[in-house]
């Protein structure tokens, strides 16, 4: 069975570093494409439009055309299988319509990805599509709720670059990173660790950082997805705040990931969805509870080591993005054939 992939190709961009290597590697020995989800017309414009305004310029547009030339792309590949990465994306700019055209020709999956916080705008795209795609098992749940067997899980992970631990450890500049934008309890948090003093921390994120005087000093610029690896690297700990900038309620943050990839310990906050994967990763509950969740690993270089290369072992053998991906197509191989 031929597989097309559409998604967001952007060089550099979170995809193009987590996902789409693993993806190229679990297709080998299967026919497969792989395209930008947004080339209407180029990839040029494609990442042209994931750079700029993405919803100013799906405003702007003729979406019945837009549809069309997505119709017409993918039916000049002819695939039995394609998947749609993510919803977020999709649901921009694609209408109903298109997605049951496109299921006369062949089986349409749509990866829903890191949807707890969006699980009611979600929702209604359940049922449209042969197949979802779930991080997150309870969501998958809810969505199977709705649509009983209309839900995969495939649970989050990692493609390792390097897969000895000891490789990976290198002399720490900063004591802490935390790499992302100032909104919802963010800059709170990152206060709170700067006024009780004596941690090295670095931020990297976009220019509102210089708009908090007591944070503008470690703000050290901005980093693209394909530059953030080596930065945490230079970390002891890496700041993972999973509250979203909406509600504060908890979701899933690629940087518990990405800091378990490099060798590096995550500080997450309390998250019951990490039980799921039984990562023992240390948790706060509140920004003093934070900074001293810091210090005492700081204090604790040994056991900080044990658990970053636990949790690296663990990820390792049971959620290598290759293989998570590898068993995904083969379950919808199976599924559609």
């Amino acid at each position: 069975m031929k597989f097309l992939i559409a998604c967001d190709t952007l060089p550099g961009g979170t995809f193009d570093r987590d996902k789409i290597p693993a993806i190229r590697k679990a297709l080998a020995g299967k026919e497969h494409e792989i395209i930008d989800l947004l080339s209407f017309n180029s990839d040029k414009e494609a990442h042209s439009i994931l750079r700029g305004d993405i919803k100013g310029w799906f405003a702007k547009q003729d979406l019945k055309e837009l549809n069309r030339k997505f119709i017409q792309r993918v039916q000049a590949f002819k695939p039995d299988i394609l998947v749609l990465g993510s919803i977020d994306m999709v649901s921009l700019f694609m209408f109903p319509e298109t997605i049951k055209r496109l299921r006369w020709d062949m089986s349409v999956v749509c990866l829903f990805g890191d949807d707890e916080f969006m699980l009611n705008r979600h929702a209604h795209w359940v049922g449209r599509f042969d197949k979802n795609i779930a991080a997150v098992k309870w969501c998958a749940d809810y969505y199977n709720n709705i649509v009983p067997g209309s839900t995969y899980y495939m649970p989050w992970g990692v493609d390792f670059h390097e897969r000895d631990f000891d490789k990976l450890q290198c002399e720490s500049e900063y004591d802490a990173i935390f790499v992302g934008n100032p909104f919802g309890n963010r800059p709170e948090l990152l206060e709170e660790i700067v006024c009780a003093g004596g941690v090295n921390l670095a931020i990297f994120g976009n220019e509102k950082w210089q708009g908090y005087p007591r944070l503008k000093e470690y703000h050290k610029g901005f980093l693209t997805a394909d530059m953030t690896s080596e930065e945490i690297r230079k970390a002891k700990m890496v700041l993972c705040f999973t509250e979203d900038h909406l509600t504060g309620a908890n979701h899933m943050n690629a940087s518990i990931w990405l800091a378990i990839k490099e060798g590096r310990l995550p500080i997450c906050t309390e998250y019951p969805v990490l039980e799921d994967y039984g990562l023992a990763v240390p948790t706060y509950s509140s920004p003093a509870e934070l900074t001293g969740v810091i210090k005492y690993y700081l204090d604790s270089p040994n056991e900080r080591q044990f658990m970053a290369m636990n949790l690296f072992g663990k990820v390792k053998e049971e959620f290598d993005f290759v293989n998570i991906f590898r068993d995904m197509f083969d379950s919808l191989e199976n599924e559609f054939k």
